[in-house]
């Protein structure tokens, strides 16, 4: 697959596409015309172990990422033969943290990343860019936070609905089994006194996921706890059905989804 000279690198020539922070489309293409030359050019996405969105914590130490979280970003940077950097940060002596160091191990142990062995993967989306609809979203113009970017396979746009309390629907093969769920919740985001850090806030405090049986809903998963940067939701049996509702019944603002993914693990990798 090609594209022309109207592509913009951010670095060019390189050998990678560089668009720190931003993550890479499930529908990633690779070969790309520039003047006429056709490049191979993967992508490389860089992340902060921080969950404060800093590459540096010299004097202040940071919190770090859930590893939850931190498996789905390898999973989605790493998919289509990309890259992931981790930025892992030093204190002001040039040391790794303890606990720093501890949340890059146990990623690597829950991975299982060995150099003898293919790069792990994530299941198998059965969600990605089928028809959905919502009870509301938030009025726009240019269509930005429609319902269909829920589950568009990027993390760079989102469903936003204009309402505190909202559902979502997600029409499904009903053949296809899920065992999985992850979603990434758009939040506030406030910056810190550095003038560079940032924190996020949830806006979703409760919510439920419904699936549609003979007889009606019912409910596989209802939380009161806030979604945060990424939340995954692991069942311990199989679900088949022919939509899925994610239901919002508190939030502080109007919810917003960046990506709701409906996966079917492997058994040998759940």
């Amino acid at each position: 697959m090609t594209v022309d000279d109207k592509y913009f690198f951010q670095y060019f020539p390189s050998d990678f596409r560089l668009w720190d922070p931003k993550m890479i489309s499930k529908f990633d293409k690779k070969q790309y015309l520039h003047r006429g030359k056709s490049y191979y050019l993967p992508f490389e996405n860089t992340i902060c172990i921080s969950k404060n969105w800093n590459w540096f914590e010299k004097s202040q130490p940071l919190p770090t990422r859930d590893l939850d979280e931190l498996e789905e970003l390898f999973y989605w940077s790493t998919e289509n033969d990309n890259c992931m950097v981790m930025n892992v940060s030093p204190d002001y002596t040039g040391r790794i943290r303890e606990y720093v160091a501890n949340t890059a191990i146990a990623l690597g142990k829950r991975l299982k990343l060995s150099l003898n062995s293919p790069l792990p993967k994530n299941g198998n989306f059965i969600s990605l860019n089928k028809p959905t609809t919502a009870s509301s979203v938030w009025p726009d113009n240019n269509n930005n936070y429609a319902a269909s970017s829920i589950n568009d396979g990027k993390l760079d746009s989102r469903w936003a609905a204009k309402d505190l309390t909202a559902n979502l629907e997600i029409t499904l093969n009903p053949k296809e089994a899920f065992n999985k769920i992850t979603i990434f919740e758009y939040q506030e985001t406030k910056n810190l006194s550095d003038g560079f850090s940032q924190i996020r806030v949830p806006r979703i405090k409760k919510y439920s996921i419904d699936i549609w049986q003979t007889n009606g809903w019912q409910t596989i998963y209802l939380s009161d706890e806030p979604i945060g940067d990424c939340k995954v939701i692991k069942f311990p049996s199989s679900y088949k059905t022919e939509k899925l509702r994610f239901n919002v019944h508190e939030a502080t603002a109007p919810p917003s989804i960046y990506e709701l993914s409906i996966i079917n693990m492997p058994k040998s990798i759940k």
